[in-house]
């Protein structure tokens, strides 16, 4: 197989992940949104993130979804994958919906992390283990269908596996921190 055919093959994973973790959240078609969010590539490793949700104005229940795949093995097209979705619910302010995944070795593979937030979130900061910081805007989904995915921000971002989050900042559009989550231990 050609590398540009890999990387549709990789790709059609990708998206082939996402539509079956919709599937298998067993959720009514109708009732469901589904939407491809942010992709990326790192260290050879590929990666996605998505959400998945109730259609409307309402963040009750809310998903993240990040999907990754590693570089072929050993000159074969072959590569494992990992599939990583939570869920919670977006009522107050400072409620976040976070995932942070890791593929591959620590010195060589990568952590994807995305983060959802109410609508009010305009930069978040995430702060490694050693003070590093990684400064992003927050993002809106972009939707053709008005009115059936309901208004959030998000960001999605990968680094190196050996990183470790120690929390993710959010701030409004001012400049006021409005959530401010310390991260499990590494």
């Amino acid at each position: 197989m050609t590398k540009i055919g890999s990387a549709v093959t990789v790709l059609g994973l990708l998206v082939l992940a996402l539509v079956v973790s919709q599937a298998v959240a067993g959720a009514a078609q109708g009732k469901w949104f589904q939407v491809g969010l942010a992709t990326g590539e790192a260290n050879g490793y590929k990666w996605s993130s998505g959400a998945k949700g109730l259609r409307g104005k309402s963040l009750t229940r809310i998903c993240t979804e990040i999907s990754m795949v590693e570089p072929p093995r050993n000159g074969t097209d072959v590569g494992e994958g990992r599939d990583a979705t939570d869920c919670g619910e977006l009522k107050a302010a400072s409620d976040v919906v976070v995932t942070n995944e890791s593929l591959g070795p620590k010195k060589s593979g990568i952590t994807v992390l995305e983060a959802i937030y109410r609508p009010l979130i305009r930069k978040v900061t995430i702060v490694l283990i050693g003070g590093q910081r990684i400064a992003l805007m927050a993002q809106a989904p972009k939707v053709g269908v008005a009115g059936s995915v309901p208004a959030f921000r998000y960001v999605a971002t990968s680094f190196d596996a050996s990183s470790c989050v120690k929390r993710i900042v959010a701030f409004d559009g001012r400049g006021k921190v409005v959530s401010r989550q310390a991260s499990p231990p590494c």
